[in-house]
Order: structure tokens, then sequence, then C-alpha cells
């Protein structure tokens, strides 16, 4: 049994017999936080719908830290509850870093601004993404600039060669 198994057969649980125990679940839990929310998937969402009584969800993310597509994550999920315009949902921008220097921060924000915004994608980086530093303290004193280098391999023949695909084998 792996994890989709047991999301799954959680799932299954909750809805059988007309969802008694998703509604026992909804009175036993007072308050429910799901951190990094980004990462959730379909099934994990309706679980966390399910066992809640709607209002009583703290959801913790950010889509630009999403890494676990490959096992069904859809960010989009948190973007359309970002996105709801009901008065249903409370957003909370935390748009203040407390941990990186100036540079840092600002050499963040301008590489998701151009990564994020290209015409295509399903996320962008909006003026609510943009972060600053949260104290002086993270001033740089010391300017030390910060580079990207972006590097781009192509195969030679030497590897193609050694992974056994030489042009005489394909």
């Amino acid at each position: 049994m792996d994890f989709s198994d047991m999301e799954q057969f959680a799932l299954k649980i909750l809805i059988a017999d007309n969802k008694r125990t998703a509604k026992k679940m909804q009175r036993q839990f007072i308050d429910i936080l799901v951190d990094e929310f980004q990462d959730t998937n379909d099934v994990q969402n309706t679980i966390i719908e399910l066992i809640s009584r709607g209002n009583n969800i703290f959801r913790v993310g950010d889509i630009k830290q999403s890494i676990y597509r490959f096992r069904g994550a859809r960010p989009q999920i948190m973007r359309d509850l970002i996105l709801t315009t009901d008065g249903s949902q409370e957003i909370i921008f935390l748009s203040e870093n407390y941990r990186s220097c100036k540079s840092i921060v600002e050499f963040n924000n301008y590489l998701f601004d151009v990564l994020m915004n290209i015409h295509g994608l399903s996320q962008s980086y909006t003026d609510s993404d943009w972060v600053s530093i949260g104290t002086t303290g993270q001033d740089d004193h010391n300017e030390f600039p910060v580079e990207f280098h972006a590097l781009s391999y192509m195969k030679t023949e030497e590897d193609e060669n050694e992974s056994g695909l030489s042009e005489a084998k394909k």
C-alpha cells in the first residue's frame, strides 16, 4: 500500500454511509491547519473539505515553491482560492522576508517576475507576490553582487556513445 492508496481509502471511508464519518470528524476538529498547501492534490483537497465545517481551515503555502507536481500536486487549487471573490476566503499575503539580505530578496523578485510572467504559463508573478525585507538589519552593508548563470547542455557524440545510443544504433 502506498501513500496514494491511503488517500483513496481515507476518501472512501469519509464518503461511505452518507458521509457519516466525515460529519463526525467535522464535529471533532475545531480548526484544521494545512501547511505547504501549494502541494495539495485533488484527493487531499477533497479530504480536507470533507472533514472541515467550511470555515475552519487555515491554509499556508507559496505557489512558487510547489515541487510535487509529479505526485499530482495542483498549485492551481491554491491560486483558485486566492482569486475567490465571494468573500468566503480571507487572504493574508506575507510580503516581508526576514531571512535573506536585501540583494537576495530583490534578485528573487526580479527572477520570478521574469520566469513566471511568460505568456502561456498557468501561474504568474503578480504585485501581491513581490516581497521586501522585513528589517533594516537585512540591508546589504557590503554590496555583494548577485548573479544568475543559466547554462545550456547539449549532448555530444561522446555522450551518445557512452549511453549506448550512438547514431549507428538509432
